[in-house]
């Protein structure tokens, strides 16, 4: 019986779960690493948290990047800074753009007000009228039904 590698206590087989790194083959408790007894056998790949730590988290191209300098080269380790590359920022715009794109947001919206307050009430009042043909329609037919119901009476 081994000891796992998060809570130093032993652990039995059922209750392991191995890093399958090849350099690493860790054990740890399921529980210890956040895994349901479930899961256990979904995960055929399964790799320890040191494992996945070392793994790169994604595209890293934006990090700068220094070139290695030897120890003993003097001159070098003050041209250090000379070798790191930053990413430049698009420059600001000027503050009449500003101004220019409020502007523009404000007869934007005007435009929008205007138009919503020219056809608003036209759609409305065509709903309306299909709403009172579909009240006429109803009317009508119970007016044929009382029509006929009355002469079935008398």
């Amino acid at each position: 019986m081994s000891n796992c590698n998060a809570c130093k206590k032993n652990v039995k087989t059922i209750e392991s779960i191995v890093c399958t790194q090849k350099t690493c083959n860790k054990l740890y408790h399921y529980l210890c690493v956040g895994l349901k007894a479930d899961n256990l056998k979904k995960n055929v790949s399964w790799k320890c948290p040191s494992c996945e730590a070392k793994q790169p988290k994604g595209n890293n191209s934006d990090t700068p990047v220094r070139v290695m300098q030897c120890s003993d080269d003097e001159d070098g380790a003050e041209n250090r800074d000379d070798y790191v590359m930053t990413r430049r920022r698009h420059p600001r715009s000027p503050d009449c753009l500003n101004l220019f794109d409020s502007e523009f947001a404000n007869k934007m919206r005007k435009d929008i007000l205007d138009i919503i307050r020219n056809e608003v009430p036209s759609i409305i009042k065509d709903l309306i009228c299909k709403e009172f043909q579909a009240i006429r329609d109803n009317i009508s037919e119970l007016e044929k039904l009382i029509k006929y119901i009355g002469g079935q009476v008398r």
